[in-house]
């Protein structure tokens, strides 16, 4: 079962396919509180090769917003 506002581990490859078939190779990742949390920029390739963290929470945006999960 889905987590309310988590972002299952399960998806995260997922997610970073249809980012990538839509043309959308680099993110943008809104945490759950931005007041709290700085918006951070993600490259696709290192979370693909697990060499960043996947974030847990929040939302996962294209850098010119047009797609987001």
């Amino acid at each position: 079962m889905p987590g309310e506002g988590r972002i299952e581990p399960l998806l995260q490859m997922e997610f970073l396919s249809a980012f990538r078939s839509g043309g959308r190779g680099e993110l943008i990742h809104v945490p759950e509180f931005p007041g709290v949390d700085p918006v951070q920029w993600l490259g696709g390739a290192g979370l693909r090769k697990r060499e960043e963290a996947f974030p847990n929470r929040g939302t996962l945006s294209a850098l010119d917003e047009s797609f987001f999960a």
